[in-house]
């Protein structure tokens, strides 16, 4: 898949904070600091699906080694895990 990639760039609505492959999906995964999780086809660039993850704005981001989770937490103290495949919602919390 790599090998065919068309040059294109992610154009998010704020900087953003973590972006990774997802290796089942031919997709990639990116966290901008508003809190907003966006999955984009990897050969074109496309949108597959969009999510605000945190109201408050995101501080910090990670995603799973394999791309299929990711974790985001708020300015407000809320922690969320959300699947990259779906965007749906896998865990959540608020730390107090």
């Amino acid at each position: 898949m790599r090998d065919e990639l068309e040059n294109w760039a992610l154009q998010l609505d704020d900087y953003i904070l973590k972006a990774a492959f997802v290796s089942g999906l031919d997709a990639v995964a990116a966290v901008s600091a508003n809190g907003t999780i966006s999955v984009h086809n990897a050969n074109s660039g496309e949108l597959l699906n969009k999510m605000v993850a945190v109201e408050s704005g995101a501080i910090a981001a990670a995603i799973s080694p394999d791309g299929a989770e990711v974790l985001v937490t708020g300015q407000d103290g809320t922690v969320k895990v959300v699947g990259t495949a779906d965007l749906s919602l896998v865990f959540t919390d608020k730390v107090k």
